[in-house]
């Protein structure tokens, strides 16, 4: 009897057995599967992270880089402009007459407040369209050729588009020789210093030539150029 109930409840068990260790068998795979998703998964962070700090110090590196040409080309420009600024011609320096330069909009042209202004229209429409300040803080400089050797001009005030005629004329820019390019008229957007100057061979020596300078002071009260000074010098040609 005890052998006979052995035999029938043996194989129940075991059967039970079986079926219990093949639902933890496979409970096991799941969670082997689940810890083997969650550490692909980290590892897709992880990764992620790494990628997207890599992206952000390269940026970062970029913008400072950029940030020091930047620094560097402001610094240069700065140093040139200084430079160019505070040139020493004969003595007068741009920056001992200093304006402070204005950023307006442009009036319109007031081709009647100077005789020039329609005499040389075609000029002054065409220079006053793309010039900017030059002169004077608010002033644009035109200027045209007016025979061999000679530049005659003006400046246009660009808050109100008056025209304002420049003293040039034969005695003081006319150009006898090639010397420096050229380059007789002389002024600077921040100041109102302008400086000219004629130019002939010199009659003992033609590698030199004689140069008088002269000096001018715009006044902003008069709206006239005042001159302070002249003076004559002999100077190796500048070809």
């Amino acid at each position: 009897m005890v052998v006979l109930l052995f035999l029938i409840v043996f194989p129940l068990d075991f059967v039970k057995y079986q079926d219990k260790k093949t639902r933890v068998a496979r409970w096991l795979d799941t969670a082997t599967v689940r810890r083997s998703n969650k550490t692909l998964a980290i590892n897709k962070i992880y990764f992620l992270n790494w990628f997207f700090n890599i992206v952000f110090l390269f940026y970062i590196n970029i913008i400072l880089i950029m940030k020091k040409i930047k620094i560097s080309t402001i610094i240069i420009l700065s140093f040139i402009t200084h430079s160019a600024f505070s040139q020493t011609i004969e003595g007068y320096k741009f920056e001992r007459f200093p304006v402070k330069v204005l950023n307006v909009k442009k009036a319109e042209l007031n081709y009647s407040s100077h005789k020039l202004g329609k005499e040389y229209r075609i000029e002054f429409t065409k220079q006053y369209k793309i010039g900017k300040v030059d002169f004077g803080g608010h002033f644009i400089i035109i200027r045209w050729g007016a025979g061999s050797g000679l530049t005659l001009g003006a400046i246009v005030d660009v808050n109100d588009g008056k025209i304002y005629e420049i003293p040039l004329n034969e005695e003081n820019s006319y150009r006898g020789t090639y010397h420096d390019n050229n380059n007789n008229i002389l002024y600077k957007q921040s100041s109102n210093l302008f400086i000219c100057y004629s130019s002939k061979t010199n009659e003992k020596d033609e590698n030199n030539v004689d140069l008088k300078y002269y000096f001018y002071q715009f006044d902003e009260v008069t709206k006239k150029f005042s001159l302070l000074k002249t003076k004559d010098k002999t100077v190796k040609r500048i070809d």
